[in-house]
């Protein structure tokens, strides 16, 4: 089992619409009061850093990238969300 390397709070996001407009993505993240593209967030879970999101007091650790599934584009989700698409991500206030 691989040991992460460092954990990240998150607390808020930044989401942009997509190409078609009839969605959005999430571009970044705010985390530990430092704000980062969603680039690096996906380049840090490669590297086994956790990123986590406290949902109904719980903290969850969010997975590998996915694709988004109406447009492709790399989407991060948090597992069990009642709709995939949005995420648990959807909750949090914008920065």
């Amino acid at each position: 089992m691989t040991q992460f390397v460092a954990r990240y709070r998150i607390t808020a996001v930044r989401r942009e619409p997509a190409s078609d407009g009839s969605h959005t993505h999430v571009t970044g993240l705010l985390a530990d009061g430092e704000y980062f593209a969603l680039q690096h967030v996906v380049r840090s879970i490669d590297l086994h850093d956790q990123w986590c999101i406290e949902v109904a007091g719980e903290t969850v650790v969010l997975p590998s990238p996915a694709r988004c599934p109406r447009c492709e584009h790399v989407v991060v989700l948090v597992p069990d969300a009642a709709d995939p698409s949005l995420g648990v991500l959807r909750t949090l206030p914008d920065c």
